[in-house]
């Protein structure tokens, strides 16, 4: 591959992302059996407040797991393989801030560009360049300014399992530890919402205090904030592409 090619660079951060979609997949689809096994093994009952919340849950990983199964688009960045209902662009340029994609549960909002995490500072993200230019020239695909998609893992939890794993079988094979890997990994799209109901209202309450629900999106024009009740008004229209 060629490190000085945007294009090659750009394939390989694809390649990346479609690997990383594909363990996604795979947490999702053991999220979705353990939900489905409590439910069938509970010899207790719930109370409403809790069933509601599981099926809610529910709701969210089917459509999450719709989505994600579709793999990114080939030669698109950042974007899934389907149907887009609504693409949300920035006035001044017409970037892409974000899409909507429809499953058979609820439909899935998903910024484009991802945003520095809470707290993060731009300097502190670049506080350790001089030791990212060293990784780049092993790994060239990490040349991008921002990771879409986030990877937070359970280091604590993974030790337990592969503790446990000697106990029982002795060491974990390899293909073991992909698994126990996947299974202590949590990801995310930063932004990334399974629309409901609830997105539609101007207003909510959050911990005492009336707050309009946005996003907070990431242009190369500066950040956009987009309340969600456009994005559902939109949806309910009809409408394709929305500006901010």
């Amino acid at each position: 591959m060629n490190r000085n090619d945007p294009e090659s660079v750009a394939e390989a951060r694809r390649r990346g992302e479609q690997q990383t979609i594909a363990r996604w997949r795979t947490k999702l689809i053991g999220e979705l059996r353990d939900l489905v096994d409590r439910k069938t093994s509970r010899t207790y009952q719930l109370s409403q407040g809790l069933l509601n919340l599981e099926r809610e849950r529910e709701i969210e990983l089917r459509s999450l797991h719709e989505l994600i199964s579709r793999g990114l688009h080939p030669s698109k960045t950042r974007t899934f393989q389907g149907r887009i209902l609504l693409t949300v662009r920035c006035k001044e340029k017409g970037h892409i801030l974000a899409r909507v994609y429809p499953t058979p549960y609820r439909h899935v909002f998903i910024p484009q560009s991802a945003s520095l995490p809470a707290g993060q500072t731009k300097d502190k993200r670049f506080a350790h360049a001089e030791a990212m230019k060293a990784l780049r020239r092993f790994f060239p695909e990490i040349n991008q300014r921002d990771a879409w998609i986030s990877e937070y893992s359970d280091e604590e939890r993974r030790e337990i399992l592969v503790q446990r794993e000697q106990r029982t079988t002795g060491p974990a094979s390899k293909d073991r530890l992909i698994q126990i890997n996947t299974e202590t990994t949590d990801f995310d799209i930063r932004g990334m919402t399974v629309l409901a109901p609830h997105h539609g209202e101007r207003e909510v309450t959050w911990e005492g205090v009336r707050v309009e629900p946005s996003w907070y999106l990431l242009c190369r024009c500066g950040t956009r904030i987009l309340a969600s009740y456009l994005v559902v008004d939109a949806l309910m229209a009809g409408t394709e592409k929305i500006f901010v």
